[in-house]
Formats: C-alpha cells, structure tokens, sequence
C-alpha cells in the first residue's frame, strides 16, 4: 500500500524523542478520513505511524465511519505503545508526559 493511499489527512500528532545520540529525533501519526470499505459493506480508516522503524499504512475497519475511527484510534494507540516499550519508553507528545502518548 503506497502513502497515497492514506488519503484525506483529518489528524496529525507529533512526537518526539532523543536518538541513539542523545539528539532530538521526531515521529508522527497520520489518520485518514474514514471511507466506506472497497471490499466489505462497513468502512475502513487508514493510518500511517511515521519516523519509528516501518512505515506502512495500517488499516482500521468498523461498521460505520465512527467506529472505523474509533478502531483506528484504538490500533494506533496499541502499534505507538509498542513502538514506544522498544525505544525505552522515551517517545514523548507536547501535551502529555514521559510515556503517555495520548491514545486509547
């Protein structure tokens, strides 16, 4: 799946956290706009986690566009949580603190 096929970007969240060099380093989800399914009679929302090893788009399915939504908001938080335990709990968002990452 290529990263055209996000789609409509409708929310972002930036990280950040310190590199194997002490330095700065940024990661980022992306959510796309929930769409009715191609392959199903529900809806589907894409998500790309940015800056953290394999950059792959993911997809959340639900009946409706709000549980699409709610789906791909519950998959990134568990995909950002494990991210986050293999870089030393160090990954950090402006409005939380050390290891709260602001998801579900």
């Amino acid at each position: 799946m290529t990263p055209d096929m996000l789609g409509e970007v409708i929310a972002t969240r930036e990280f950040s956290f310190p590199d194997e060099n002490d330095r700065d380093a940024s990661a980022s989800i992306l959510i796309g706009k929930p769409l009715p399914s191609l392959d199903s009679s529900g809806y589907q929302c894409h998500f790309l986690i940015k800056g953290l090893g394999d950059e792959r788009i993911q997809i959340a399915r639900g009946y409706d566009s709000l549980q699409a939504l709610q789906s791909a908001l519950i998959l990134a938080g568990a995909s950002l949580n494990h991210l986050n335990e293999k870089a030393g709990r160090r990954l950090r968002w402006a409005g939380g603190t050390r290891g709260d990452l602001g998801f579900p």
